[in-house]
């Protein structure tokens, strides 16, 4: 009796959690991989004596020049056909996005380097939609050249789901900043742009799953 009304208090939480969109976003395998070089932060490094970064960005449809609400990292035209797994991907269909072809962003990356070379380069990751990043107080005093970039993942209907398109955000060139011990430093307002491509997979590639293609036909349209 105890072991079912568990199991019942389990089953009613995952569907409350649900309506509220608490629902982890489904990765799929063919998405685009995590920077290998993350910037690593040991207690010992996390003390007054330096600094952060935080950054906020939106980003842009670079072929129609649209710059979209904050928090929108991927755009499906509202006559374009999607299987159930990239709809999860992509909650945004239809949603004040221009007539081009579908992406999708995950992860934004701030890829950091200190001009002394005591830190970095080293990237660190933040979800597309949170729409801010802020790195921990770990950075020494000092100049730094920061960059904000992301992958594009577009769908492609031979998987019938997102996968990695081998192309980067169009970022604005690097940014030369003073870190202060104690202090956050911001870089606000960046605009990325997508260019995402007309096709895909490119023309005459061989099916790889790692790198985002796969061997289902490009015809199959279908969304069951």
């Amino acid at each position: 009796m105890r072991a079912w009304l568990r199991t019942r208090i389990r089953v009613g939480l995952l569907g409350v959690m649900s309506s509220l969109g608490c629902v982890q976003v489904p990765t799929g395998d063919r998405l685009c991989p995590n920077p290998s070089n993350a910037c690593a932060c040991s207690p010992a490094e996390r003390n007054p004596s330096r600094g952060s970064v935080v950054v906020r960005w939106r980003l842009a449809d670079a072929k129609v020049g649209t710059v979209l609400p904050r928090s929108t990292c991927c755009c499906v035209s509202a006559g374009q056909p999607l299987s159930p797994q990239a709809g999860q991907q992509c909650p945004n269909f239809g949603s004040k996005c221009p007539d081009t072809p579908a992406w999708l962003v995950r992860n934004v990356q701030l890829e950091i380097r200190s001009e002394s070379g005591n830190f970095g380069p080293c990237v660190v990751s933040s979800p597309c939609n949170t729409g801010e990043l802020t790195t921990e107080y770990c950075l020494p005093e000092g100049d730094y050249d920061l960059r904000l970039s992301a992958d594009i993942e577009v769908y492609d209907p031979g998987c019938r789901e997102f996968v990695c398109s081998g192309q980067r955000t169009v970022s604005p060139a690097t940014f030369r900043r003073h870190v202060y011990a104690g202090r956050s430093t911001s870089l606000d307002g960046v605009v990325l742009g997508i260019n995402p491509p007309e096709l895909f997979p490119p023309s005459g590639s061989i099916p790889d799953a790692g790198s985002g293609l796969c061997t289902q036909p490009l015809n199959d349209l279908s969304t069951d």
